[in-house]
């Protein structure tokens, strides 16, 4: 997994973050989660890498519906190009 290197991250007061993208304008809002998960891949993790710090951050557990709201999140990162693999 690549991270566009032109976008920009931004974490607010309450760790959420907005990522912005230059080249198209766009900006994409992402909650505490996502923010985390995003700074695991700005450390150069995989997707399996931050699921596996997430759940270290959760106690060791994720709710059920979590893996596949990662998955649609993730998906979505690569359809507006904030990532490539």
């Amino acid at each position: 997994m690549k991270l566009n290197p032109l976008v920009v991250y931004q974490e607010e007061f309450d760790k959420s973050a907005i990522l912005f993208n230059p080249a198209t304008g766009e900006s994409f809002m992402l909650n505490h989660t996502a923010s985390f998960l995003w700074k695991e891949f700005m450390n150069g993790k995989d997707e399996a890498g931050a699921v596996a710090a997430l759940k270290v951050a959760c106690d060791g557990g994720l709710p059920p519906e979590a893996e596949r709201e990662i998955e649609d999140f993730i998906a979505e990162l690569r359809t507006n190009g904030y990532i490539a693999d």
